[in-house]
C-alpha cells in the first residue's frame, strides 16, 4: 500500500512481488505524494535522507542530480513521457545502484497514471533488484540513477560492458519504436524544412515590389504555387462588401473573357465574405452552395479559401482549387494562412506607398492649377481646374456638371478621353447619381458603376466615378467628376477626399482670381464711364448736330441724287449713335450686370465666355429695358443663354453674335455662329425648349443655314403692352 499525506491509498502496488517493489507515486510535476513502506524502509536501512527523496520533494530534481549518465538521462526522458501520458503500458530501464547488500543493479518500471476519464493524473516509479546480475558490480562514483538512497560511492569491479547487453523484450521493442518514430519525424522535418522553404520563397516574393497591383498579382501566384493548385484568385472587397476586383492564375487571358463579368461574391465566393475565415472542401462540385459558376466555367473539385486581413479588416479572400495531391490538407491551409498574413503585411505596405505618391502627385497639381489660375490671362480656368482633377486622380475623363434652372443636370465641360461624347450629356435631376452632390453638396463615391441602374443607360464604359461640388460660398455652382472606364481599379475614399481638397483649392484660387479680376474691372469701368461720358457729352452730340445740319439740308437742296444722298448720310449717323449709345451702354455697365433685360443679357454673354473661349458680340436694338414686360423679359435671357450654350457645345465656332430687337410688338433674337452647324443635337429638349417659350409668347424659332457655314438661330415673340 503507497500512502501519501492523506489517509487514503493513491495506489496499489501489483500483488506479484508487492513486497519487494519499492513504489513512488509522482503527480503531473514530478513531486513525489506518495510512497510505500519498501521505499522508505529502503531510504533508512541505506543511510538515505527521507527529506531529499521522499513526499514532498521533486523526483526530477533528484535525477538531475544524476548527472550527465547516459543511463538517467533515458530514465528522466521516460519519466517525462509517463507524467505526459505517453506511457499507457510500463516502461522498464535496468539501472544501476551502489546500495550496500544488493546485487547492485535494479529494474525500473515508470507508468502513467490515468483516470476515469482518461486523464493523467501523473506517474508511477516501481523499484525492484535484478538478482539474476548478481555476479556483476557497477563502478561509480556518485552520478548513477538515483533509488531511495544513496550511499557513498565504492570502488567495485565492473564486468566487460557487452555483457550487459542483454536488454529485455520490453526496452528493445520501445528502442526499436523509438527509432521508428525517429526516422519518421526525420523525414517530417525534412518534408517540413522543404514546405517552409518554399513559403520563405513565396514571402519574398510577395515583398518585391511596392505597386498595389503587383503584388496583388504576386500573392495569387505564390499561393499557387505554395500548394500545387490548378486555379488560384483573389478577390478584393469593396467598400459595399462585394467583390470589386478578382486577379486571376491559372486560366488563360482568352477564357477569363470568355466568363464575362467578375464575380460579386455569390455562392461559395461568398462564404469568406459573409463569415470570414479559412474554408476548406474536399469537393465543391457537389456542395450545395457552390452556385453562381457562368458558362464555360472550368470544373473545379478541392477548394481552399482564406481571408487577407489587413488592419483587423478585412481586405480580400484567396481562393484556391483543384490541389494537385487530390485536396487541400491541414498544412496546406497552415501555409495559406501564414503567406495571407505576409500578404497583409506586403499590400499595407503598397497602399501607404501608393497613398504617398497619391498625396504627392496631388500636391503637384493643385500648386500647378493654383499658380496657373492666379498667373491670370487665361480665358478657360474650368479646363484648367478639370485638367488637374483628371491628372490628379488619374483618371480617364473630367467632367464639369451643373443643374440648370428646369432641373436638368448637363455636363459643361469635358477633358479626357470621349470628351465629345461625354459632353452635352444630360439627364434629370431624379435620374442623375449627381444629384446629392449639385443638391446638398454631398461629395460622391460609386465604386462598381456598372451595379447602377441607369436610364438611360450609357454606352460609355464607365467603371468607377467621385465627384465633389464646387461652392462659391455656402451655394453650390457645380461639381467636378472623375471617371474611370472599365479595366481600371475603382476609386477610394482617399481619392475623393483628395479631390475634395483640390477643388476646395481650386475654388478658392478662382474666387481670388476672380476678385483681382473684379479689382481690375472696376479700374477699366471707371476709365468706361470717362470715356462713356466723353462720346455722350462731345461725339454724340456733334454727330446729332451734323446730323440735324445734313438733315436740314435736304429740303434746300433740289438736286434729287443730292437730297437721297443727304438722307443716306443722315440714317448712317443714326445709325452711328445707336451703335455709340449701344457701347456707351456697356461701357458704364456694372461688373455684376443689374436688374433691366440688356444687364441680364450681357451677363449671360459674359457667363458663356469660359465655355466659348471668348466673348460673344451682342446687340441691342429698340427700347428693351422700357417695353419688355418681366415675364417676356425672362423667357429671353432663357433663350439666349440656351442658344450661346448649344453654339458652345456643338457648333466649335470662332465668333457668335448675339443681337435682339424690339420694333413695333415684334422682338426678335438672333444667335449667329460660324461654325461647323447645329448637326444633330444630344440635347434635343433644348430646342423644344426653345419652340415651347416661342409658342408661349405667339413667336417662332427658325434654325438657318448660313452661307459659307455656320448656324443662324432665329427666335421670336410678340410683345403684348397690355399684359
Amino acid at each position: 500500500m503507497v500512502t501519501g499525506s492523506t489517509e487514503e491509498p493513491l495506489v496499489t502496488a501489483p500483488e506479484q512481488d508487492s513486497d519487494s517493489l519499492s513504489i513512488a507515486v509522482l503527480d503531473r510535476a514530478g513531486v513525489i505524494v506518495g510512497v510505500n513502506e519498501q521505499w522508505q524502509r529502503f531510504c533508512l536501512d541505506n543511510g538515505g535522507d527521507p527529506d531529499a527523496c521522499g513526499i514532498g520533494a521533486s523526483y526530477l530534481d533528484v535525477c538531475a542530480a544524476a548527472g550527465d549518465d547516459p543511463v538517467a538521462r533515458y530514465a528522466v526522458s521516460m519519466i517525462r513521457k509517463a507524467l505526459l501520458g505517453e506511457l499507457s503500458t510500463p516502461a522498464t530501464v535496468l539501472t544501476p545502484c551502489a546500495a550496500p547488500g544488493t546485487t547492485g543493479w535494479f529494474d525500473m518500471r515508470v507508468v502513467s497514471r490515468i483516470d476515469d476519464s482518461g486523464a493523467c493524473e501523473g506517474a508511477l516509479v516501481c523499484f525492484s533488484e535484478r538478482l539474476d546480475l548478481g555476479r556483476l558490480r557497477p563502478r561509480t562514483n556518485g552520478s548513477s540513477l538515483p533509488s531511495p538512497t544513496r550511499p557513498e560511492p565504492m570502488s567495485t569491479t565492473v564486468a566487460d560492458p557487452r555483457e550487459l547487453l542483454t536488454f529485455p523484450d520490453v526496452p528493445r521493442l520501445e528502442l526499436e519504436e523509438t527509432l521508428t518514430q525517429l526516422t519518421e519525424r526525420a523525414a517530417d522535418v525534412l518534408k517540413a524544412q522543404g514546405r517552409l522553404r518554399e513559403l520563405l520563397r513565396a514571402n519574398a516574393l510577395v515583398t518585391a515590389d511596392l505597386k498595389l497591383e503587383v503584388v496583388l498579382r504576386r500573392v495569387v501566384h505564390a499561393a499557387r504555387d505554395l500548394v500545387g493548385a490548378k486555379y488560384a484568385a483573389l478577390g478584393v472587397l469593396g467598400e459595399d462588401g462585394l467583390l470589386d476586383q478578382f486577379v486571376h492564375a491559372g486560366m488563360p487571358p482568352e477564357q477569363i473573357d470568355h466568363l464575362g463579368r467578375p464575380p460579386v461574391g455569390e455562392g461559395i465566393l461568398g462564404l469568406l465574405v459573409d463569415e470570414p475565415g479559412p474554408v476548406r472542401l474536399r469537393d465543391v462540385s457537389i456542395d450545395p452552395r457552390a452556385i453562381g459558376f457562368p458558362g464555360g466555367h472550368p470544373a473545379m473539385t478541392s477548394f481552399l479559401g482564406v481571408p487577407i486581413r489587413v488592419r483587423g479588416t478585412v481586405f480580400g479572400n484567396l481562393y484556391l482549387t483543384d490541389s494537385e495531391r487530390g485536396e487541400f490538407s491541414d498544412e496546406d491551409e497552415q501555409l495559406v494562412t501564414s503567406l495571407a498574413r505576409t500578404a497583409a503585411v506586403a499590400i499595407e505596405n503598397a497602399r501607404l506607398y501608393e497613398d504617398s505618391e497619391r498625396r504627392r502627385r496631388w500636391q503637384g497639381v493643385t500648386t500647378d492649377a493654383t499658380q496657373a489660375l492666379f498667373a491670370g490671362g487665361n480665358d478657360r480656368p474650368l479646363h484648367v481646374v478639370l485638367e488637374g482633377a483628371r491628372q490628379g486622380a488619374e483618371a480617364d475623363a473630367a467632367i464639369f456638371a451643373d443643374l440648370d434652372d428646369e432641373d436638368v443636370v448637363t455636363a459643361e465641360i469635358v477633358v479626357g478621353e470621349l470628351a465629345e461624347e461625354l459632353t452635352g450629356r444630360n439627364a434629370h435631376a431624379k435620374l442623375s447619381t449627381l444629384e446629392p452632390v449639385l443638391r446638398h453638396g454631398t461629395p460622391l463615391l460609386i465604386e462598381s458603376y456598372r451595379r447602377r441602374e441607369v436610364d438611360p443607360p450609357l454606352e460609355i464604359p464607365i467603371a468607377s466615378l467621385i465627384a465633389v461640388p464646387m461652392l462659391r460660398g455656402q451655394r453650390v455652382v457645380g461639381a467636378v467628376v472623375a471617371l474611370r472606364f472599365q479595366g481600371r481599379r475603382p476609386f477610394d475614399h482617399t481619392d475623393v477626399e483628395q479631390l475634395e481638397a483640390y477643388v476646395g483649392h481650386a475654388a478658392v484660387a478662382l474666387e481670388l482670381n476672380q476678385s483681382r479680376a473684379d479689382q481690375e474691372a472696376l479700374a477699366v469701368l471707371r476709365e468706361h464711364q470717362r470715356i462713356a461720358a466723353d462720346l455722350h457729352d462731345h461725339v454724340i452730340q456733334e454727330l446729332f448736330a451734323t446730323g440735324m445740319a445734313l438733315q436740314g439740308m435736304v429740303y434746300r437742296t433740289e438736286d434729287p441724287r443730292d437730297q437721297a444722298n443727304l438722307v443716306e448720310f443722315v440714317d448712317a449717323i443714326d445709325a452711328t449713335i445707336r451703335r455709340i449709345r449701344t457701347t456707351i451702354f456697356r461701357l458704364n455697365r456694372a461688373p455684376y450686370g443689374g436688374g433691366s433685360l440688356k444687364e441680364r443679357l450681357l451677363s449671360v454673354v459674359e457667363d458663356a465666355r469660359p465655355a466659348l473661349g471668348f466673348t460673344a458680340h451682342a446687340e441691342f436694338s429698340g427700347p428693351l429695358d422700357q417695353a419688355v414686360p418681366e415675364e417676356l423679359a425672362d423667357h429671353v435671357v432663357a433663350v439666349a443663354r440656351e442658344a450661346l450654350s448649344n453654339a458652345a457645345r456643338h457648333a466649335a465656332a470662332r465668333s457668335v453674335r448675339l443681337r435682339v430687337t424690339l420694333a413695333e410688338e415684334l422682338l426678335t433674337l438672333d444667335a449667329i455662329d460660324d461654325g461647323r452647324g447645329i448637326g444633330t443635337p444630344t440635347r434635343s429638349s433644348g430646342l423644344a425648349n426653345l419652340e415651347r417659350r416661342a409658342k408661349e409668347c405667339d413667336g417662332t424659332l427658325e434654325i438657318l443655314d448660313r452661307d459659307g457655314g455656320g448656324t443662324h438661330l432665329r427666335w421670336t415673340a410678340v410683345v403684348r403692352y397690355d399684359r
